[in-house]
């Protein structure tokens, strides 16, 4: 016995017959998103829907790896390098935006090097330690460092990039950022 499913798109009215789930997938999750599907898939970890996306035919790689990067799942990062991605600035963003360590290290070990951009995804994100490891590698936008450390309420990076040499702004000085109280 064949299972049927049914899709009923309630902007047009239509309903689309799948006699297998993964049509279903394929339709809905891949081809209607633009492939932004997996994007999220890989943020989420989930190893076997991030397979089956690729059974039928996701390849948007870079951006996987972005997002596993940043969700901190080594093992879709390498399946995502396996497959093709090959631009580990993207990883090390990721990594950087999601606190993770070691997928940031391992993104310098593959050839990551620009350090401003790491540092904006960890100032922004909170993750002193991160932003630390782009300073002590080249990184020196620290105007942008302290913006995007304001930008995420976080006041430990914004005292660093400052004591790197950051120049606050006025609204900084006289205490009137939205975000932050400096």
């Amino acid at each position: 016995m064949t299972n049927v499913f049914f899709k009923r798109d309630t902007a047009s009215g239509y309903t689309t017959r799948y006699t297998n789930a993964k049509q279903i997938l394929y339709d809905i999750l891949y081809i209607k998103s633009d492939g932004i599907a997996l994007w999220d898939v890989c943020y989420d970890g989930d190893i076997r829907c991030v397979q089956l996306m690729i059974d039928l035919g996701a390849n948007d790689w870079n951006r996987g790896l972005f997002r596993a990067c940043e969700g901190g799942h080594r093992q879709l990062a390498q399946l995502m390098i396996k497959q093709g991605a090959n631009n580990w600035n993207w990883g090390l963003q990721g990594a950087c935006r999601g606190g993770h360590y070691q997928l940031a290290k391992m993104m310098i070990d593959l050839g990551a090097n620009n350090w401003n951009y790491g540092l904006y995804r960890a100032c922004q994100s909170g993750h002193r330690q991160l932003a630390k490891i782009m300073i002590e590698r080249g990184a020196n936008d620290w105007n942008h460092g302290l913006y995007r450390a304001c930008q995420g309420g976080h006041s430990e990076l914004a005292d660093l990039m400052i004591e790197q040499g950051a120049t606050c702004c006025d609204s900084c000085k006289n205490k009137k950022h939205p975000q932050l109280q400096i």
